[in-house]
This record gives structure tokens, C-alpha cells and sequence, in this order.
């Protein structure tokens, strides 16, 4: 018993080193002459359309309301998600 306990630690101790000697795949550093001669330029976003900036805004009052009325200890037992879409419903139809 001791002596199976023995072989089997041993083999999984030295297994992995022989497997990621194996597999490991060198990293190569990138050309720092390159890199450092060419600063980073950021992608311009795409400005917002009118319908995300209407549902921007009614976030926001919903995000208001639901402030003032967990102040108030008036939200229902209803958490967040569920007053958003219901305050973002009505906000939408009329």
C-alpha cells in the first residue's frame, strides 16, 4: 500500500513538468523600436442613436424615482430590475 501511495505521488509530481516542457510554446517579445515609435490611437465611438438617447433618459428618471421611493419604503417588495421595466414601460407608452 505504502509503497503504490509512494510511485503514485512521485509520478504526479515529476508528469507535469515533463508535459509542459512539452507543450509550452515560447513567448516572443514584440520589437520595442516599433513600439514605442507609434503611439496608441483610440477608435472613435460611434455616436448614440436617438432611441438609446430616449432610453438613456428614461433610465435616469426611473433611476430617480426609484431612489426616491426606496427613501420612502415605497417600492412594493419589488427589487430594481423589476421597477425599471415596469417604470420604463409606462415612461415609453406615454
Amino acid at each position: 500500500m505504502h509503497a503504490a501511495r509512494l510511485a503514485l505521488t512521485s509520478f504526479l509530481l515529476f508528469m507535469p513538468l515533463g508535459v509542459s516542457a512539452q507543450t509550452a510554446k515560447p513567448v516572443a517579445d514584440p520589437p520595442k523600436a516599433e513600439s514605442a515609435a507609434q503611439p496608441e490611437t483610440k477608435k472613435a465611438k460611434k455616436p448614440r442613436s436617438e432611441a438609446q438617447k430616449k432610453n438613456d433618459e428614461r433610465m435616469r428618471a426611473c433611476g430617480k424615482e426609484w431612489r426616491a421611493a426606496k427613501a420612502a419604503n415605497k417600492t412594493n417588495g419589488q427589487n430594481w430590475r423589476q421597477f425599471s421595466t415596469e417604470c420604463r414601460r409606462k415612461k415609453k407608452s406615454g
